[in-house]
């Protein structure tokens, strides 16, 4: 893609390319923005910032294509405007093809990263014989006391400790499931950080792909169209066609 071989000499011999009139939001270089992005974790995410990519680039020709109609005299308005819409409709399904796949394929890394992370911890919990017993002692503490408790065995790196209580259900040490995931993310993150920083980051893109991919579709690709009923014109305007079109047929 062009666009990305120019967008990769960034910084380099020339600046962003950066279209005013398309929103900040799909510019690919936010996914580079995500803390934690870096030579080591960028490759996982890169699909996500190609289809951001796709997405900028989409919409400048959309605008483009709406410009140069202006000046088309032998189509009437509404003819513009529906070739516009079937020019916007071909574009809209590519980028959205492209935002479902990437999607899918970070939602099954993130799934992948989970479960290397986790299985190790829960496993090491269903076999140690002190498991039952670390957990009843973390059970009796109170809430403060339980998270002064994490923060030591973290400091001692006491891992047979910690995975007793964090790989086994919460319920079990007197935990909610939601404070014993944030304790799981605090000890991955000290035991295998660099596993944890690509999730974190993989995580970002996701949410990043998934806030803009629906912006794109229900928002930006219908402003491209210039009409203040957007689709809604369209449709009226293709059904007028089909009537206006019924008695040519034979």
């Amino acid at each position: 893609m062009e666009f990305m071989e120019h967008l990769a000499n960034a910084g380099k011999d020339q600046a962003p390319v950066t279209y005013t009139d398309v929103p900040v939001s799909y510019h690919p270089l936010n996914i580079d923005s995500i803390e934690g992005v870096d030579e080591e974790t960028a490759p996982y995410v890169k699909p996500a910032k190609e289809a951001l990519a796709l997405a900028y680039v989409t919409l400048n020709q959309l605008n483009e294509a709406r410009r140069a109609l202006v000046n088309d005299e032998s189509l009437t308005e509404g003819a513009k405007l529906l070739k516009l819409a079937d020019f916007a409709g071909k574009h809209q399904e590519t980028v959205s093809r492209k935002f479902d796949a990437v999607h899918q394929n970070l939602t099954a890394g993130i799934n992948d990263l989970e479960r290397q992370l986790n299985a190790p911890v829960a496993e090491a919990a269903r076999i140690s014989p002190f498991a039952p017993d670390i957990r009843n002692h973390v059970k009796a503490l109170s809430f403060d006391k339980q998270h002064e408790w994490i923060n030591e065995m973290i400091k001692k790196d006491d891992r047979q400790s910690l995975n007793a209580v964090l790989g086994a259900p919460a319920f079990l040490s007197g935990l909610t499931d939601e404070w014993q995931k944030i304790q799981a993310k605090r000890y991955h993150k000290a035991m295998n950080p660099g596993l944890t920083t690509r999730l974190d980051v993989m995580i970002k893109a996701r949410e990043k792909i998934e806030t803009v991919g629906a912006q794109f579709v229900h928002t930006d690709v219908e402003k491209s169209l210039g009409h203040k009923h957007g689709w809604r014109e369209v449709q009226r305007l293709r059904a007028v066609k089909v009537t206006a079109n019924d008695p040519f047929k034979f």
